[in-house]
């Protein structure tokens, strides 16, 4: 379940964002109810590269997800955030800012952070060094 929440909801909404914010910006900062700016390159290039890496993970170690799921969580957390605060100081409800976008920001960390964990719990049970050597406690 967690390969594919990585690669479904948080990898290919990535690329689709990715694509939004950096082919059609005007559209893409009219659906979040904002003026088109240039930080929407940067955006769409942490887009990118989150989109591109979970969809990668699919086909990756245990470890190498959880790092995906780390990154992942922690953009997509601070997404949230920053609608919380554009609806409470802007009264931004649009439906990029305060729709399917912001429950999804919420929803796929939360949902990736609870699967990595009964992963790393079912690899330990199973008896799988689920992490590499060089990184275990000595």
């Amino acid at each position: 379940f967690l390969s594919w929440i990585l690669l479904l909801p948080i990898g290919v909404s990535g690329l689709w964002a990715a694509v939004f914010h950096l082919f059609f910006p005007a559209m893409s900062a009219a659906d979040i109810g904002w003026q088109p700016s240039p930080f929407q390159f940067e955006v769409g290039m942490a887009d990118l590269a989150i989109g591109v890496t979970t969809v990668a993970s699919f086909w990756c170690s245990l470890p190498f997800k959880a790092a995906v799921v780390w990154v992942s969580s922690i953009f997509l957390l601070g997404d949230a955030i920053g609608h919380v605060y554009q609806m409470l100081t802007a009264g931004n409800f649009a439906s990029g800012n305060a729709g399917t976008p912001f429950l999804m920001d919420i929803i796929a960390p939360a949902l990736s952070l609870m699967l990595l964990a009964i992963s790393y719990r079912q690899s330990r049970h199973a008896g799988l060094d689920s992490s590499p050597s060089h990184l275990t406690a000595r």
